[in-house]
């Protein structure tokens, strides 16, 4: 007996790629070892302060290009010293989908139809485009 297995996919939504930059904090000229940041945590959330608990970025550079699904997308990052000590958030982020272009060269359209009667008058009205009439 054969089998036929069927997978089905899930086709994602058009997504975006997203750029990020932020301002690296200002380390403590008291304590500079503690208070600088050797790398960064970019997380990415579907709504507003509920992100993933795996980054999507993580390194030493202030900036990352992220590739988001379509829809809003809310981000956040933080900073780690050399010792993994995580900083407070930074502020939120919001990535929202674009709009598509506007409809141009609008305009009303209208069908003009002749229909000759039986008694040999004819009757003229008007239809929409495409109305088959």
């Amino acid at each position: 007996m054969k089998k036929l297995i069927v997978l089905l996919m899930a086709l994602p939504a058009m997504g975006a790629e997203v750029t990020l930059v932020w301002d690296a904090p200002t380390p403590d000229a008291n304590n500079p070892e503690e208070t600088t940041a050797a790398y960064y945590e970019v997380y990415r959330g579907s709504q507003s302060g509920v992100y993933g608990t795996t980054p999507l970025y993580s390194g030493p550079e202030a900036t990352c290009v992220l590739d988001v699904p379509a829809g809003y997308s809310y981000f956040v990052a933080f900073a780690f010293n050399a010792a993994d000590k995580k900083s407070e958030p930074s502020n939120e982020a919001v990535r929202e989908p674009e709009s598509p272009g506007a409809p141009v060269n609008l305009r009303i359209e209208i069908g003009i139809q002749a229909q000759k009667e039986p008694d040999g008058t004819w009757r003229i009205y008007t239809v929409p485009p495409d109305s088959g009439k």
